[in-house]
C-alpha cells in the first residue's frame, strides 16, 4: 500500500491479472473504497476493512471484479453499473458525504465507459477515467471542475 497522507492510501495497480488501483479514503466511521479492483491481494486487504463504503467508478472487471468477495455497508454505482453488476445504489447526479472527509460523488459521461462516477475528497483530490486513463489529479485542476 501507499500512502497520500494521513487519510488516504492506495493499493497498486497490477498488470497479471490486469486490476486498477484501489484507492482507500478513511473517514471517522467507515473507510471509503473507490474501485475493488481484480487481484487476490486487492480482495485481501479489503476483506480486512469492517467498515467500509465502496464507489465503483464504473463496470469494468479490473475496477470491479472484487465487489462480490467483499462485504460492505454501501454500494455507489452509475446507472450502467447498476444494470450490469445487479446491485448498488446509483448515484445519477451529484452525491456528498461528511464523515470527517467530505466526498463528492458524481456521475460523469465518459468515453471510456458511460455512468461513470468521479470521486472527490476535501476539494483537494479527485479520481475519475480521462477517458481511458485512471488517474489522480491535484488540487490545482480541481479548482476549474467544482
Amino acid at each position: 500500500m501507499k500512502r497520500i497522507n494521513d487519510y488516504i492510501e492506495y493499493i497498486e495497480p497490477s498488470q497479471v491479472p490486469l486490476s486498477a488501483a484501489v484507492n482507500l479514503i478513511k473517514g471517522e466511521q467507515n473507510t471509503y473504497v473507490y474501485d475493488v479492483g481484480r487481484s487476490a491481494e486487492s480482495a485481501e486487504i479489503l476483506s480486512q476493512i469492517e467498515k467500509k463504503v465502496i464507489v465503483l467508478s464504473h463496470y469494468h472487471g479490473d475496477h470491479a471484479e472484487n465487489i462480490d468477495k467483499l462485504e460492505y455497508k454501501q454500494l455507489y454505482v452509475g446507472d450502467l453499473c447498476a444494470d450490469t453488476i445487479g446491485k448498488g445504489r446509483v448515484v445519477s447526479d451529484v452525491l456528498k458525504l461528511n464523515d470527517g472527509v467530505e466526498l463528492i460523488i458524481r456521475h460523469c459521461p465518459s468515453v471510456h465507459v458511460g455512468g461513470s462516477l468521479i470521486l472527490t475528497v476535501n476539494h483537494q483530490y479527485q479520481w475519475q477515467l480521462i477517458p481511458i486513463k485512471y488517474h489522480i489529479i491535484g488540487k490545482q485542476n480541481i479548482k476549474a471542475i467544482l
